[in-house]
């Protein structure tokens, strides 16, 4: 048995030999030869270190494996074995000089799309005397990403429409083409070509004020993913200008954003307060005022500001946008009846996704699965300001009414929304009139 081990050592050194000095020599056989000769630990030698780091630049079917090498007196030859489900695959890379610290780096393709793969390192050494194989002392695991066509925002004006869409393609080189309609006529638009993960951006111009648009995306590839929705454009303005969608349901009419402006339609500013204990002032003073979440702007872009109870309610009535007015409880009373009742209203107001809304890691007991924002209302999380803090942005709506109770001006109400309950939930307290809280307008 040695004298065989022996015969076979020998075979395999003079195979190595003949390919450094003759090219012609196959390169399968190498790659036979330093499986073997790894697998058996021939000649392992301490000298050259070879270490892995993790995988870069994953897409659906390729990634970067990366191995940083530091030989000694020999140049090395460096491979990386990869294996998908116990199955190898040798991938030459190059050699590396004597004496020298390299980072090596080489993209596989025509990997399979949402897979683990793992990878290990190895670098052969060839002299006139020996073979020695060097493997790196750990593998690397990765896995390539599942492919993907989401939208990410849609936002519109009163003549356009602005979609952001994240795509992780299939395959390289794929395109990415939105369609919609106008009049009857179908139009279109096509992407670039992408082979790796990226953000894409659309505007569709020249439309018309307040109007419901069909919009279709797909890729171009062999899987045609299709995403089939609809946007609509803006239909009224604030004071300082920004626009609102606005969306009817049953015989109501509601805006479909938070309210985000910082005047009256008069021209009287809203006081923004950013101090905490100047707000709480507020509830003394019973003056409107605003401030943005975290009094951060670009918060309030997206969520709207957070508004006291005597903005929502001004006591000389002045108005946030015109022909419009904060509702009353048995708005939302009617809403909720329209939409089936307390219990389910909350999650068909609630805007579907978790773009804005973070995902809960709980389920009511009791409660079934049902569909979110089928009514068109676009709940956003806009959290709430306190006596101390700021609270509960992602998951909880909360939106101002007009009802005090009628013994007690003192005691007003507002609605909540939430990201793991299916209710619309009604809540009031003394004294909360300072509370910061989302407004959602309804039309006279």
């Amino acid at each position: 048995m040695k004298n065989s081990f022996r015969n076979t050592n020998q075979i395999l050194i003079r195979a190595f030999h003949k390919y450094f000095y003759n090219m012609s020599f196959k390169l399968s056989v190498l790659i036979v030869c330093c499986c073997f000769i790894a697998s058996c630990g021939i000649g392992i030698d301490a000298g050259p270190m070879l270490n892995l780091s993790d995988a870069e630049d994953i897409t659906t079917n390729s990634a970067t494996l990366i191995a940083s090498i530091t030989t000694n007196d020999s140049p090395l030859l460096v491979y990386f074995n990869l294996i998908e489900n116990g199955k190898s695959l040798i991938i030459v890379t190059d050699s590396c000089p004597p004496n020298h610290t390299a980072i090596i780096k080489k993209t596989v393709f025509n990997l399979k799309p949402d897979t683990e793969y793992e990878y290990q390192a190895i670098a052969c050494k060839n002299t006139e005397k020996e073979i020695v194989v060097v493997k790196s002392n750990e593998t690397k695991k990765f896995s390539t990403k599942k492919p993907s066509i989401t939208i990410k925002e849609i936002k519109s004006d009163f003549s356009s429409i602005r979609v952001k869409i994240d795509f992780v393609p299939y395959e390289a080189n794929t395109k990415v083409q939105l369609e919609y309609t106008v009049n009857g006529n179908t139009l279109t638009k096509l992407s670039e070509a992408y082979s790796t993960a990226t953000e894409l951006n659309f505007t569709l111009d020249n439309l018309a004020k307040n109007t419901f648009y069909p919009i279709k995306i797909k890729t171009i590839d062999k899987y045609n993913t299709l995403i089939d929705t609809t946007f609509n454009t803006c239909a009224v303005s604030d004071y300082n200008g920004n626009a609102y969608r606005i969306i009817k349901i049953g015989d109501q009419t509601w805006l479909q954003e938070n309210f985000r402006g910082t005047h009256f339609t008069n021209g009287d500013a809203i006081v923004n307060i950013t101090d905490i204990e100047a707000w709480r002032l507020m509830e003394i003073t019973k003056a409107p005022a605003y401030c943005w979440y975290n009094n951060d702007l670009e918060i309030g872009k997206i969520y709207g500001g957070l508004y006291n109870w005597y903005t929502a309610n001004d006591s000389f009535k002045r108005k946030l946008i015109q022909g419009y007015r904060t509702p009353s409880q048995s708005d939302f009373n009617k809403l909720s009846n329209y939409l089936g009742g307390e219990k389910v209203a909350g999650v068909k107001m609630r805007e579907a996704g978790y773009t804005h809304w973070i995902k809960p890691g709980y389920h009511i007991v009791g409660q079934e699965y049902l569909a979110a924002n089928t009514s068109g209302f676009c709940g956003l999380p806009g959290g709430e300001r306190r006596e101390n803090d700021f609270e509960s942005l992602g998951r909880k709506g909360q939106f101002w009414t007009s009802n005090t109770l009628a013994d007690n001006p003192n005691v007003v109400f507002f609605v909540n929304l939430w990201g793991g309950d299916n209710e619309l939930t009604f809540y009031g307290g003394v004294n909360w009139g300072f509370v910061g809280s989302s407004i959602r307008l309804i039309k006279k």
